[in-house]
């Protein structure tokens, strides 16, 4: 009896063993070549592009506080939401702090941000000062949005940060930025290829009515805008200027196509609080004065796109 106990103790002992010896290789799939180390990106380059949509909760991150987002930038040969126009080598990112998740921005990343503004001279705007449109601001609906690099290339040392260039469309504070375009910015004024989602446009005057993305059909689209000081009246110069203006912006040779567009030049008052001062109401010593050109649709007819630096191509118009 003791002989045959002994005998199944040592069977169960060898399947054990044997258990041991195959169990963990069950399952186990051997793959040939040696072990390497993921690659990490390099930094981007100027003119490469932003593969991604952007929130306005990031932008507003990006835009004001020290924890930057990381971007997802490579090729510009597909449909892209922004481009990089200015790199900044050694951008000083601090640890996150769960006590402190928005500490705000130190005195060199906020002169980083603010140094990001050549936005408009890389889509080729005019500048304010040029001769025909002297005093007035271009309106653009863009935004400078300052990235980073993902947690491996910080960890790799990478402390570079992308001012990356967006055209916001105007779809609302909350939306997140999913217009996308296809070419480059580079110059695209010019060439006559701002994607719509730089333009300011709504249905009806943008004094009255929120915007909406110029791709949408619409009546109005603001080309700029101009302060005055207290005291100023020059309510007689408005849509002369305004005249200039949308032929500098659209690049247009008939900013009024033919009757179908008309320019509209038009004039606010804001008392010293920041409320409008309605029309009819008694001047009042420390108002000022803000002027704004637009450019109007005829009659039923609707825009669907964006008319800066359209020049001589077809107007996006219907009806």
């Amino acid at each position: 009896m003791d002989m045959g106990r002994r005998s199944v103790g040592a069977l169960l002992m060898g399947f054990a063993v044997l258990a041991a010896a195959v169990v963990p290789q069950m399952g186990v799939r051997v793959v040939p070549g040696d072990p390497s180390a993921t690659q990490v990106p390099a930094p981007p380059a100027l003119g490469s592009c932003l593969l991604e949509p952007v929130s306005y909760e990031v932008l507003q991150l990006a835009n004001g506080m020290n924890s930057l987002h990381p971007a997802v930038l490579g090729s510009c040969a597909g449909p892209h939401y922004g481009e990089v126009i200015e790199l900044k080598a050694d951008f000083p990112l601090l640890e996150w702090n769960p006590a402190n998740p928005y500490p705000g921005m130190t005195d060199k990343q906020r002169d980083v941000l603010f140094s990001c503004d050549s936005g408009p001279s890389y889509l080729g705007l005019p500048s304010g000062t040029d001769g025909e449109v002297a005093g007035w601001t271009p309106v653009v609906s863009m935004q400078t949005a300052l990235l980073a690099g993902d947690a491996r290339q910080r960890a790799a040392g990478q402390r570079w940060a992308a001012c990356v260039l967006l055209g916001t469309g105007d779809a609302g504070i909350d939306a997140t930025i999913r217009d996308t375009y296809t070419g480059t910015l580079k110059n695209a004024f010019l060439a006559g290829t701002t994607p719509d989602s730089f333009g300011k446009c709504a249905l009806g005057s943008l004094t009255q009515s929120a915007p909406t993305p110029c791709r949408d059909p619409h009546t109005h689209q603001l080309l700029g805008i101009k302060h005055f000081p207290p005291g100023q009246h020059p309510a007689a110069s408005i849509q002369a200027d305004c005249h200039r203006l949308a032929a500098q912006l659209t690049r247009m040779p008939d900013p009024s196509a033919g009757g179908r567009l008309r320019l509209l030049g038009e004039l606010t008052r804001w008392d010293s609080q920041g409320y409008t001062i309605a029309p009819g109401q008694p001047h009042e010593p420390d108002e000022t004065l803000e002027a704004s050109c637009s450019v109007v649709t005829a009659g039923t007819a609707r825009l669907t796109g964006s008319l800066l630096g359209i020049g001589a191509r077809p107007l996006p118009i219907t009806g």
